[in-house]
């Protein structure tokens, strides 16, 4: 699996390393978050309402 931007560039997820429901109201995310490795290092990938998916990489 890749995350694919706008400008065509891809991040490889290795692994999904948790998946779990979230309800964070403060940033207005209700659905599911995804601990993954991306490219190497830890990131969490969101996905909420209407189809849309938010990553979140730590460096």
């Amino acid at each position: 699996m890749y995350i694919i931007w706008e400008d065509e560039r891809k991040l490889k997820i290795d692994k999904i390393v948790n998946k779990k429901p979230i309800t964070d109201l403060s940033r207005g995310l209700v659905g599911m978050e995804y601990t993954c490795m991306i490219n190497g290092k830890v990131g969490h990938l969101y996905s909420g309402d209407f189809n849309r998916w938010y990553v979140e990489m730590f460096y």
